[in-house]
């Protein structure tokens, strides 16, 4: 999802999106979905056409990274309330 999208969306969505984190981080399963990712080559320098002058990025959903920063950001367990 857009961040613009998801920003203006944001104060519909928080509560169903942190009862799912909640959930999850309770269970301690992670959903098929917020895993997977797509992996994009980026140029780094030097020749086009050689495939070491590439490095991946790894393209997850916006969501996704804000469970993945609140999560590493707490010391012990994850607050989402």
């Amino acid at each position: 999802m857009a961040t613009a999208i998801l920003k203006t969306i944001s104060a519909d969505v928080a509560l169903p999106v942190a009862m799912i984190f909640r959930k999850s981080l309770n269970a301690g399963i992670v959903p098929r979905g917020r895993i997977i990712a797509n992996l994009m080559p980026v140029f780094k320098k030097g020749d086009k056409h050689n495939v070491t002058d590439y490095r991946p990025v790894s393209l997850t959903s916006q969501i996704c990274n804000v469970a993945e920063s609140t999560i590493k950001d707490e010391p012990g367990e994850a607050s989402i309330d």
